[in-house]
C-alpha cells in the first residue's frame, strides 16, 4: 500500500511541474530577424484591436514592464522606453537591446515580464488556463489515492 501512495505522490509532483516547464523544453528559438510577412487590413475589427492595444500601453505607461505577443508568434519581454501613435520602443530584457515595434504587429499585451524557466533559461509566460488545468490534475492525483485508501479500510 505504501508504494501506491509513494507512486501517487511522485506522479502528483510530476503533474505540478509540467505547467512550469512551459512549451519551450524542446522547442527551437522562435525569434526571427525578418519582417512580419502578414499585411494588416483596415477592417473595423483590426482598428478596434489596435485601439485596445494602444489603451493598454497607455495604462502601463513609459517605464512599465510588458510582454508583447507578436502576430508572427514572437514574444518580447522588456520595458517601454518610448510610445508613439503607431510604434513603441522596447528595451528588451533578455537580449539587452532596444527594439522599435509597430503597434499593428502586436497580437496581445500582458503586463509584467513573466518568469525564467529553470530548465531552459528562457523567459516564458504561460496562460492562466494552463495553470488551472495543472492544479486540477494535481489535486485529482493527490485526492484519488487518499479516497482509495479510505474506502479500502472500510
Amino acid at each position: 500500500m505504501r508504494h501506491v501512495i509513494s507512486f501517487s505522490l511522485g506522479f502528483a509532483v510530476l503533474l505540478i511541474n509540467i505547467p512550469l516547464m512551459g512549451n519551450s523544453v524542446c522547442a527551437a528559438p522562435r525569434f526571427q530577424t525578418g519582417q512580419n510577412p502578414q499585411t494588416v487590413n483596415s477592417s473595423p475589427q483590426v482598428d478596434k484591436q489596435l485601439q485596445k492595444i494602444k489603451s493598454e500601453l497607455r495604462k502601463i505607461g513609459i517605464g512599465g514592464t510588458v510582454t508583447l505577443f507578436m502576430k508572427n508568434s514572437d514574444e518580447f519581454h522588456g520595458t517601454i522606453s518610448q510610445l508613439d501613435d503607431d510604434s513603441l520602443q522596447l528595451a528588451e530584457v533578455d537580449r539587452r537591446t532596444t527594439f522599435t515595434v509597430k503597434l499593428a504587429d502586436i497580437r496581445k499585451i500582458r503586463q509584467g515580464l513573466g518568469y525564467v524557466n529553470v530548465f531552459t533559461g528562457r523567459r516564458v509566460t504561460r496562460s492562466h488556463s494552463l495553470r488551472v488545468f495543472g492544479l486540477i490534475l494535481a489535486t485529482a492525483a493527490i485526492a484519488l489515492p487518499v479516497i482509495l485508501v479510505a474506502t479500502a479500510r472500510d
